[in-house]
């Protein structure tokens, strides 16, 4: 999965076995309230030069979301701490998203790629680094909530 953070081998499969298993929630729930189906894409250049999904959909599992009250909207990556240049991800990766799909295991936020966008160059948030690999800005609930195209409670 592209823009998933870099940890420690076991972690690290842990980390991707969270958020696939929050994809497919996420794709089930969609169908049974939407009836739309989100029909991923299976291999790494698929997913690195078109996008995570056909229907343009990128589904995000942020764990942390009540715990500190904001979403972490991701930005920019790299793939390890030494290399001096970063990526444009998430919200600014240039491939098929329309939909970005963000949340955790009660709540998601179904956000037009294009209005995070238009947040984040009207409102100049603080930018984060995570790891050294990742930069962010955070959203907080109730921003997210008035942004949000839908909520979905899981």
């Amino acid at each position: 999965m592209p823009g998933v953070m870099m940890y420690p081998d076991a972690k690290h499969k842990n980390s991707l076995r969270v958020g696939e298993n929050y994809q497919e929630k996420i794709k089930r729930v969609i169908f049974e309230q939407f009836g739309y189906v989100i029909d991923y894409y299976k291999t790494k250049r698929e997913q690195y030069e078109i996008g995570e999904s056909r229907q343009g959909f990128e589904i995000k599992y942020d764990s942390q979301i009540m715990k500190y009250g904001h979403l972490s909207i991701e930005i920019a990556e790299k793939s390890r701490i030494d290399i001096p240049f970063w990526t444009d991800s998430g919200i600014f990766r240039e491939d098929n998203t329309k939909w970005y799909v963000q949340g955790d295991d009660n709540t998601a936020w179904i956000f037009g790629k294009v209005d995070l966008i238009k947040y984040y160059n009207d409102n100049k948030p603080k930018i984060y680094e995570s790891f050294g690999t990742v930069r962010k800005f955070y959203l907080d609930i109730d921003v997210a909530d008035k942004l949000a195209k839908k909520i979905i409670k899981l």
